[in-house]
């Protein structure tokens, strides 16, 4: 399926509704999918920050707002390097983000959402909850 490809002028069109000036062409659109080619980015200080961006991209600001699909992360062996450059023809990859209903990629897309959960952090979950835990002050 062709994709249409704007030119930079479109892209940088200004529009003007109702006063309110807005870039056409500079719609967000979700990652379905992020693959790095680390086994545990977690524990990788490159790679670390990406599971807790992927996490915060999910959370939505107004409860009342459509639920976003979460992104899901794939994390691979770092042997799978060599072969995403080989098939992109590029020197290295550490990361590939893949957009939401990018064509050619529902296939994929559903087979992860089956075999993938949802990138959690417990840390952030319950520090953005408002509500007092006290103060629990300790002597050694």
């Amino acid at each position: 399926m062709p994709v249409k490809e704007s030119t930079v002028q479109e892209q940088n069109q200004v529009i003007s509704e109702g006063g309110v000036e807005r870039q056409s062409g500079t719609s967000i659109r979700p990652l379905s999918l992020i693959i790095l080619t680390h086994p545990q980015p977690s524990l990788s200080p490159p790679h670390a920050h990406v599971p807790t961006l992927v996490h915060l991209a999910a959370l939505q600001s107004d409860p009342k707002s459509k639920p976003l699909e979460s992104a899901r992360l794939v994390a691979l062996p770092t042997s799978n390097d060599a072969r995403f450059a080989s098939a992109l023809h590029i020197p290295r990859v550490g990361a590939i983000g893949i957009f939401e209903g990018a064509p050619g990629a529902k296939a994929l897309e559903d087979y992860v959402r089956r075999h993938v959960g949802l990138t959690e952090c417990a840390w952030m979950d319950e520090a953005i909850v408002p509500e007092w835990r006290g103060l629990n002050v300790q002597q050694a």
